[in-house]
């Protein structure tokens, strides 16, 4: 299941990766290359944990394809969806700085292919460039905010009616695909993944999402949402809060 990119093919896809995210954007052609030199690919199966290391050994995540759910699970069994991050986003770029312990992980999706950067590998190439750090300190502020926003959205403000059709507008936002009969959402999306999200029962999501249905909202098929009318959701999220 793990492949290191040690031939052309792969270190191609590496290095495509790595330039094209917004971290590494401004990075030069020798410094992304220096990169993709030490990192690792691997690919995971759906429900698969994707480890972030310890230590010396902290890595943080490139998705290339597929998506993680930053997610965790209570003694009691009862598992959060935090989050979840598509492809070409880079996660836990907080482990730049320090080792520290969190109760949540990472798990795919999907079939999910992630590159996997040491940490003390790329805190040494931005310490030769230092600019580069501001990219990574833009990148963790902009997440703080969306975390504060999702968590606002999904467990704090409204009701269940509110806080679904939010959810619904913020991950069609991230995971849209627009088409002629709408925007479906390109990932995987249970009534159970909802309920985790939002911290209600399935029968709680189920009403709501029926309800949208019933007034051509959205339509729901197996584990895909596709958003029928965007202006209509909008509405529905400001009306509500």
């Amino acid at each position: 299941m793990n492949s290191s990119p040690n031939d052309t093919e792969l270190q191609t896809l590496v290095r495509h990766a790595i330039a094209t995210c917004s971290v590494f954007a401004r990075w030069s052609p020798d410094r992304v290359a220096s990169l993709a030199r030490v990192a690792n690919l691997r690919r995971y199966k759906r429900g698969n944990v994707v480890p972030t290391g310890a230590g010396a050994e902290r890595q943080a995540l490139l998705t290339v394809s597929g998506h993680l759910e930053i997610s965790q699970t209570t003694s009691a069994g009862k598992r959060f969806v935090m989050g979840i991050v598509g492809e070409g986003e880079i996660a836990g770029l907080f482990r730049l700085l320090d080792d520290p312990e969190v109760g949540y992980g990472y798990v795919a999706r999907d079939e999910t292919t992630v590159i996997h950067l040491r940490c003390a590998d790329l805190a040494e190439l931005l310490d030769a460039e230092p600019t580069g750090w501001r990219d990574v300190a833009r990148i963790v502020l902009q997440r703080q905010v969306q975390a504060v926003a999702a968590g606002l959205d999904q467990i704090v403000l409204g009701g269940a009616d509110y806080r679904v059709a939010a959810t619904l507008q913020r991950l069609a936002t991230l995971f849209g695909v627009r088409s002629a009969q709408g925007t479906r959402l390109k990932l995987r999306l249970s009534q159970d993944d909802l309920a985790d999200m939002l911290c209600v029962s399935r029968q709680t999501v189920n009403k709501e999402l029926r309800r949208l249905e019933d007034m051509s909202v959205i339509f729901c098929a197996y584990n895909t949402v596709t958003i029928l009318d965007s202006e209509a959701l909008h509405q529905i999220v400001c009306s509500r809060r």
